[in-house]
């Protein structure tokens, strides 16, 4: 994978899209100054030196970002919004996303029907929790707009990293589920994943925890859709591989005074994607969950986490250069406590917020975890859709409104049905 700008994250991006791409705008964004002269989250003697070994030890094949990360970028929202928004546009192949798929049952049907009759014990879920949700985490884009370096690796997963979901249910802001997807090498064009699912003390630990629910995933590397049906009523479905990314942005316009060109740079771009979906009563009885998403890498034996995040577009659009990494190296629990009073400040001089404002707006995101209240409408800040405008809305949020919508639209080959991410571009 290439290396993103000075040291920014280089793996997954879900918690989706965020890291990689949008990190080129912290060199070029017109609140640089503001950014600058804002007080750091750390002192000056913790401050890292933009890792230039850790930066090269992650261009091997695999990751550069994040799922509703946003470069790793993640998104979060219930099959019905996706299916009520009209997300979807037929394929460019003409099939649509659940009638052209070669599905296969691998798992362990046990665990997740003991899984499920175990949190029947607990109370009663809330009035509305009928409907799938879908998580989607999107990693490794195949290419950038400039200044980002293009990417010199394949399509693949790395295969030494570790995808991860974390569903906080009680609002603590620590996992209470957790799932967790490995991949194999990739080997004469093919990989396979594994996926775990673990709950309670477990969901905090790192690493591929818990019990191993579907081996021998297919990861698809053109227009098929290979889901797999865990359970033996189908009820949690598992799709991975390379997708045609669902970000849009108009990066020419931001750096050039946010004079928007209508351009999209992302358009035709590439993702590694994993979308899982799975039944309400996995996610905790009560109807607000928070989710964010992690990439962490062996490295050495030790498994180091390289990206998080849970709100796009926050890590590379606020924290200044040498403390990304920092950022992506935490945990969401600690996020108020490390970073409430810096961004404060960041947001008063790069938006003209007054100080009382700018905490509330900081609170907005802090932690940075996804929240969604499953008996409503799924649209940022409430989870996430596949169709919403995030890029513009955290310009936005970073100048207190100064700065209007891109105009762009929604990339038109998202589908109706899972995985709702468009098949691969040429």
């Amino acid at each position: 994978m290439s290396r993103a700008p000075e040291g920014s994250p280089q793996v997954g991006h879900g918690a989706g899209v965020f890291q990689s791409r949008a990190g080129v705008l912290e060199h070029t964004y017109r609140l640089a100054k503001q950014l600058d002269a804002a007080p750091s989250a750390v002192g000056e003697a913790d401050r890292p030196q933009r890792y230039p070994e850790r930066a090269r030890a992650l261009e091997g094949p695999g990751e550069r970002h994040l799922f509703g990360c946003e470069r790793s970028r993640f998104g979060l929202c219930a099959e019905r919004e996706l299916r009520e928004r009209g997300t979807g546009a037929p394929r460019r192949d003409g099939r649509g996303g659940d009638t052209q798929t070669s599905e296969e049952v691998a798992g362990s049907e046990q665990v997740l029907e003991g899984r499920r009759r175990a949190a029947a014990g607990q109370p009663k879920p809330a009035a509305g929790l009928d409907q799938p949700s879908c998580l989607i985490i999107d990693s490794n884009p195949t290419s950038a707009p400039p200044p980002i370096p293009a990417p010199v690796t394949g399509p693949e997963f790395h295969p030494d990293a570790v995808y991860r979901i974390n569903i906080d249910t009680d609002g603590d802001n620590h996992a209470d589920v957790a799932f967790t997807f490995t991949f194999s090498e990739y080997e004469n064009g093919r990989q396979a994943g594994t996926a775990w699912y673990a709950t309670g003390p477990q969901a905090r630990q790192p690493g591929p925890v818990g019990e191993r629910v579907a081996s021998f995933i297919p990861v698809s590397f053109d227009a098929r859709v290979q889901p797999v049906k865990i359970g033996s009523s189908g009820s949690v479905r598992l799709a991975a591989g390379l997708r045609s990314d669902p970000f849009f942005a108009d990066v020419e316009g931001a750096l050039h005074g946010f004079a928007w060109t209508g351009h999209d740079d992302f358009a035709g771009n590439n993702v590694d994607s994993i979308a899982l979906e799975v039944p309400d009563d996995m996610l905790g009885p009560g109807p607000v969950i928070g989710v964010w998403a992690s990439i962490s890498r062996y490295q050495d034996g030790v498994l180091e986490q390289m990206d998080r995040g849970g709100n796009p577009t926050i890590n590379p659009f606020i924290n200044p250069d040498g403390e990304k990494n920092l950022f992506n190296s935490r945990q969401p629990a600690d996020d108020v406590a490390n970073y409430l009073e810096p961004w404060s400040a960041i947001l008063q001089n790069a938006g003209g917020y007054t100080s009382e404002a700018a905490r509330a707006a900081a609170l907005q995101v802090l932690p940075d975890i996804l929240h969604y209240d499953r008996t409503k409408p799924a649209t940022y800040p409430n989870g996430r859709v596949l169709t919403d405008d995030v890029y513009s809305l955290r310009f936005a949020w970073l100048t207190n409104g100064k700065v209007p919508p891109s105009g762009l639209k929604p990339h038109d080959d998202l589908l109706a049905g899972f995985p709702y991410v468009g098949p691969p571009n040429p």
